[in-house]
């Protein structure tokens, strides 16, 4: 299933908004009209890799900025910790169409300065692979006759 950058935004945004109801999310920076407490979530593309035909192998990460000027240290800290436990392994990502798949999240790294943020890496195959022709069904089982004569010997 192909996954849009888009469509990791608005289900990031969707997650953090049924988590946290009352905060603002923003995905559009513009300080002047951010309130607090909000988060403030980027798409940030780091890698696209052509496998096969239709297949792309991507990594992104995904930034997700608390911002609370009154929150203390502690209050950071926890927001990582909330954070963490709200992602997981993987994120949940919807299409228009209904379609869903779960990303893997490989990595995540917190940083405390005057906003807490969260940095989040995904890295997935986007689309469908090539469908498998008759002559790749007989190699296969070929390999799997060739196999089992080695297993049973």
């Amino acid at each position: 299933m192909k996954v849009n950058y888009v469509d990791i935004l608005l289900c990031t945004a969707k997650m953090l908004k049924t988590k946290y109801p009352t905060y603002n999310i923003y995905v559009d920076e513009n300080e002047q009209y951010i309130t607090i407490p909000s988060f403030f979530i980027e798409v940030v593309p780091m890698k696209i890799e052509e496998k096969l035909d239709t297949t792309k192998y991507k990594a992104v990460n995904i930034i997700i900025e608390y911002i609370d000027i009154k929150a203390k240290k502690q209050d950071k800290l926890q927001m990582i910790d909330d954070l963490n436990d709200l992602i997981g392994k993987g994120i949940s990502v919807v299409r228009s169409d209904g379609k869903s798949r779960t990303l893997p999240v490989f990595d995540k790294k917190p940083t405390l300065a005057d906003a807490t943020i969260m940095l989040v890496t995904l890295e997935y195959f986007d689309g469908q692979a090539e469908p498998q022709t008759k002559e790749a069904d007989r190699t296969y089982d070929e390999l799997m006759g060739i196999l089992s004569l080695n297993i049973k010997e």
